[in-house]
């Protein structure tokens, strides 16, 4: 099951924290030097760090895009938690090859490298990590541009040195000072045990499409002109002075949206992004909601605060007919929210 997707491309360096659980050092993003031309998260130093926290699982699944334009000398570029203590991690090496660890540091047990060579300076590689934590029996599989062959496989590793046989959180790690930049695009993490995605997904791009119209339900009120909804929340980096609102439960507003362009392959999910905040004192929460066909539906409660943040749901079937989504079916499915 996915568990959280980023592309980069709809929100603005000053708005990480409120999509990722957090953010330290000099972590910025770039807007323009993602893979295709679009936004990536940007790395200047080995103090640079984002973290995502999300539900605790046995086995995880992480892909991203990343481009190195020095290999430093020999550092962590991602690690698992399970709350505060470091379950493994991967380095790249001076070389371009992968080693993995226990816990974050370079002194702690080596479960294996791969050949060099993996990754080169100043070019954009696709990597996939895949790790059982176990306290005997875990595994790390590590894939490379979509490949199926692994370029590093380990098993039978205590893969969960805090004693929980699972990982809550993953962070990315910047692996250089002052050598040269450190980008990542098109992030995926899912757990395995849940379909339909719950293994490698290969080499993907995350896209994002902005509200190009309004939509089936208009309920809640703009706060400001222009009175069509959509042009209130089609900004690439949302605002707080231009928005829609509402007070009443069960209201909804939905949009439709650009239509995907590109699509050479499978579509693993369709998620929508909700930057919200609520105006007022009391508890308030909101639904992310996918309308496809005549088929509504509603994602888990969001609880607001008086600070925007991002309420991410991800639908891996089309909910109008419960099976992947076609390109089509994408393009004309309208996505909203509803007020609780």
């Amino acid at each position: 099951m996915l568990l959280f997707i980023d592309g980069f491309d709809h929100y603005a360096a000053g708005d990480i924290a409120k999509k990722w659980t957090s953010i330290l050092g000099s972590t910025t993003k770039s807007s323009n030097l993602g893979r295709r031309g679009g936004g990536a998260l940007k790395f200047t130093s080995n103090s640079d760090v984002v973290s995502k926290a999300f539900t605790a699982s046995e086995t995880v699944v992480v892909g991203f895009a990343i481009y190195f334009e020095a290999l430093g000398s020999g550092a962590p570029f991602i690690s698992f938690y399970y709350s505060a203590t470091g379950q493994m991690s991967l380095f790249v090496t001076p070389s371009g090859s992968i080693a993995a660890y226990s816990g974050i540091y370079s002194f702690n047990t080596k479960f294996g490298e791969s050949a060099s060579g993996v990754f080169s300076e100043d070019s954009w590689y696709y990597v996939e990590i895949k790790t059982k934590f176990h306290g005997s029996a875990g595994t790390i599989e590590v894939r490379v541009n979509g490949s199926a062959t692994p370029v590093l496989n380990v098993s039978g590793k205590n893969t969960a040195p805090s004693g929980n046989n699972q990982s809550n959180s993953v962070r990315l790690i910047g692996v250089s000072s002052g050598l040269g930049f450190q980008y990542v695009d098109d992030l995926y993490i899912l757990e395995t045990g849940s379909s339909p995605n719950d293994d490698f997904l290969g080499d993907c791009r995350v896209d994002t499409l902005m509200p190009n119209a309004d939509g089936y339900y208009g309920n809640w009120q703009a706060n400001s002109s222009p009175s069509l909804h959509y042009q209130l929340l089609d900004e690439s980096s949302p605002n707080t002075s231009d928005y829609i609102e509402s007070s009443t439960a069960s209201n909804k507003d939905s949009w439709s949206f650009d239509n995907l362009t590109a699509v050479t392959g499978s579509i693993f999910g369709a998620a929508i992004n909700l930057a919200s905040f609520k105006s007022d004192a009391g508890d308030r929460s909101i639904k992310p909601l996918c309308r496809s066909g005549s088929t509504d539906s509603l994602g888990s409660a969001f609880t607001l605060s008086t600070d925007q943040l991002y309420a991410q749901k991800i639908y891996e079937v089309d909910p109008n007919t419960s099976s992947a989504w076609a390109e089509a079916n994408v393009n004309s499915a309208e996505f909203g929210v509803e007020c609780e």
